[in-house]
């Protein structure tokens, strides 16, 4: 049986950072994003929420998604 840690995504600081420059078309936007409190996160930073649960990750990334669709 494969371990927790062997089935959940793994989501880094690095592949949250390449994601958001994609959204943002810009990397000192997406530097910026990472590191600003965001309200739709409890007011966390996404980038202190990659050192999370994966439910957090998953949900630094699914707003990530909103704000590339115009959901936010």
């Amino acid at each position: 049986m494969a371990s927790t840690s062997e089935t959940q995504p793994s989501f880094t600081l690095a592949s949250l950072l390449i994601e958001a420059t994609r959204v943002f078309g810009d990397s000192d936007l997406a530097i910026e994003w990472v590191n600003t409190r965001v309200r739709s996160l409890g007011d966390r930073r996404p980038a202190d929420m990659m050192a999370g649960s994966p439910t957090d990750q998953e949900l630094v990334f699914s707003i990530l998604g909103r704000i590339e669709h115009g959901i936010f």
